[in-house]
């Protein structure tokens, strides 16, 4: 149940073509801070008087599905180059522009593979350069993008793994709308079964089965992506770093792998900013979850996890553990 702000019964429904009125009306809204699908069978109204001395109660029959959507952060590009068309039997009329291995180079940057370095352009300007891995397929045009919701540890319906979740599916969400500044369709393969809904566009299509995805262990990452199509990973840091290690292994060196890190997604109580010495900060709906989450097992395995996936991911390069998207690459 959601508790909405009170609502002052301050406006006037007016009766057609008479000047006085036939009932009064109000509006207030209900914050519905977990992202996902809500199905509403019934409104329950209480009527308070002025002076709160007596209430009466009142079920408004009222059937709908509402779906908070994950929260829109800053929008940042990253490259990434599709691998395969939709259907490979269906090729587009007009083939994109492909970017070349052997004529578009970049600066270095921590995590490109050494191997991919052009030494002749070094020895003659001293310039650190890479080269751009040549899309797979001239004809690609879907970029694939595997976001997993692997949890692999025991609980996966508490309050903490719900918090989690939200924060995983605003980064996802981030994610998703930097990949689309390539100029290409981007497809999120589900590694569940998830309701879909007429009527939305492509875009809020995508949006909305990760809004609607929730935390699973049936399949996990080794098993849910398809290495020949992916051209970007991103998994949760309550992946076991077993299973994260064997995706490594698997999967080609040009494919980014970004783990989104959990330990620090609900705030710590000790933290606080310069402005909240003078000014009171405004109450969250995870406050009640800052001091608890600072002593649980649930933390403590999950920094453990964290570390051994940092091991891991530092052999590969192309690989970032990170709390937050702020890769360009």
């Amino acid at each position: 149940m959601r508790v909405s702000e009170p609502v002052v019964l301050d406006g006037s429904v007016p009766k057609p073509r008479h000047w006085w009125r036939q009932g009064i009306k109000g509006t207030g809204q209900a914050f519905l801070h977990d992202g996902g699908v809500y199905d509403v069978e019934k409104v329950l109204v209480s009527f308070y008087d002025m002076l709160g001395l007596f209430s009466l109660p009142y079920t408004l029959p009222f059937t709908q599905q509402l779906f908070t959507l994950p929260k829109p952060q800053h929008i940042q590009k990253t490259n990434a180059s599709p691998n395969s068309t939709e259907e490979q039997k269906q090729r587009i009329e007009i083939p994109k522009r492909v970017e070349g291995e052997h004529v578009n180079y970049k600066e270095f940057e921590a995590g490109d593979n050494i191997q991919r370095i052009v030494w002749k352009i070094y020895a003659k300007s001293g310039q650190l350069v890479v080269r751009i891995p040549e899309t797979k397929d001239p004809y690609a045009s879907h970029l694939y993008f595997y976001a997993s919701f692997f949890h692999g540890f025991e609980n996966q319906k508490g309050a903490f793994e719900l918090e989690l979740l939200n924060v995983y599916k605003d980064k996802v969400r981030n994610l998703y709308e930097a990949l689309l500044q390539n100029g290409y369709e981007v497809r999120i393969p589900q590694d569940q079964e998830v309701p879909k809904l007429a009527g939305l566009s492509e875009k809020k299509n995508e949006l909305f089965q990760i809004t609607a995805a929730s935390w699973q262990s049936a399949e996990p990452p080794s098993v849910y992506v398809n290495y020949n199509k992916a051209a970007f990973v991103c998994l949760p840091s309550l992946a076991p770093a077993a299973e994260v290690e064997l995706l490594l292994r698997n999967l080609p060196l040009s494919v980014p792998v970004i783990v989104m890190k959990l330990s620090d997604a609900i705030p710590s109580p000790f933290l606080f900013k310069a402005k909240d010495i003078l000014f009171k900060p405004e109450k969250q709906p995870t406050d009640h979850l800052r001091q608890p989450w600072m002593f649980s097992s649930l933390r403590r395995a999950l920094l453990k996890n964290e570390k051994e996936m940092a091991e891991a991911l530092k052999q590969r390069g192309n690989s970032w553990l990170t709390n937050a998207f702020e890769i360009e690459k």
